[in-house]
């Protein structure tokens, strides 16, 4: 039997003005919700400025992960959450170390950008290492 037969057409939201007010007030309450989100967004690049794709991008507050994307064929990536606080992003991919960024503040209506380059991390890294040695401090062998 086809759904356009009197039987189907008396259950079609049409008929349900409840159902129509329903499904508005629920469109509302998305729609409000996703506005009041903050929004973090850059770019992930590598050492010689080349985009990162599939880089994983946590956004944490207190030590949580409160949400997370996965930067695009381009690099990019965007976070939204409805929490306003210090937040630190985290990234990772392949055939890189884990990347921390310093600490910043995003309100609930805010648009951060935040590019996470990760020459910083062996810059500093590097400069971490050849302070040591500048120190006469060796680097000790692996244990076995």
């Amino acid at each position: 039997m086809p759904c356009t037969s009197r039987r189907w057409a008396r259950f079609s939201a049409l008929h349900f003005p409840n159902c129509r007010l329903l499904i508005l007030v629920f469109l509302l309450t998305v729609s409000s919700a996703l506005a009041r989100a903050a929004s973090i967004r850059g770019v992930v690049t590598d050492t010689t400025g080349g985009r990162v794709k599939g880089a994983t991008v946590g956004l944490l507050n207190n030590g949580k992960v409160i949400a997370d994307a996965v930067s695009g064929e381009d690099g990019s990536f965007e976070v939204l959450t409805g929490v306003a606080g210090r937040f630190y992003i985290v990234v990772s991919a392949k055939s890189f170390r884990q990347l921390e960024t310093p600490v910043f503040y995003a309100g609930q209506l805010d648009a951060v950008e935040r590019n996470v380059n990760y020459r910083c991390c062996v810059e500093r890294q590097e400069l971490a290492e050849q302070q040591a040695a500048d120190k006469g401090y060796a680097k000790r062998p692996a244990q076995l």
